[in-house]
């Protein structure tokens, strides 16, 4: 049993990823506080973006369409790039990447899968691997190896030459 896909939005922002499920069917996109996806740049219009859903010739199926400009059709001042193509309107595809202003941006489809073990084991052909560690023995006796000989107050072993604490590089 499969469901519905997931439509998401990674926007890409200073101090990390922030993503937005998509599932209304339009979304504005701009830095006014009344769209409904804000971004926070100088270098994005009022209302920069938007994005309609649409059907595929799937018929179970849909995908998100981005126009440049708000829903009048005036076009935003810095436009927008669809993988590093200036573009207008755009079908977006899984993995496209939005630029918006100097917003970046990445759609994604995630397919959510869930398979009974039945279901699993008749769509997927699983090797069992062989743990091919050496057996261990729980009555083993474990031996302790000698702690290292701690040095004397001023005396500085020929080892740590190399590498001096901070606090002995001083003393000398």
């Amino acid at each position: 049993m499969s469901q519905q896909p997931q439509h998401l939005l990674c926007i890409h922002e200073t101090d990390g990823i922030r993503t937005i499920r998509l599932h209304q069917d339009s979304y504005l996109i701009g830095r006014d506080k009344h769209n409904d996806i804000v971004l926070f740049s100088k270098t994005v219009s009022r209302c920069h973006a938007h994005l309609i859903r649409i059907p595929t010739s799937h018929s179970a199926e849909i995908c998100y369409r981005i126009h440049d400009g708000d829903t009048t059709g005036k076009l935003s001042t810095n436009g927008i790039t669809i993988n590093d193509l200036d573009s207008k309107i755009h079908d977006l595809s899984n993995g496209d990447t939005i630029t918006i202003g100097k917003v970046k941006i990445s759609y994604h489809i995630e397919q959510a899968v869930s398979l009974h073990q039945t279901q699993l084991s008749a769509t997927a052909h699983l090797q069992q691997v062989e743990d091919l560690s050496a057996p261990r023995n729980p009555k083993l006796t474990i031996v302790p190896q000698a702690a290292p000989k701690t040095p004397k107050t001023g005396e500085i072993p020929e080892e740590w030459d190399d590498d001096l604490p901070a606090t002995t590089l001083f003393r000398r």
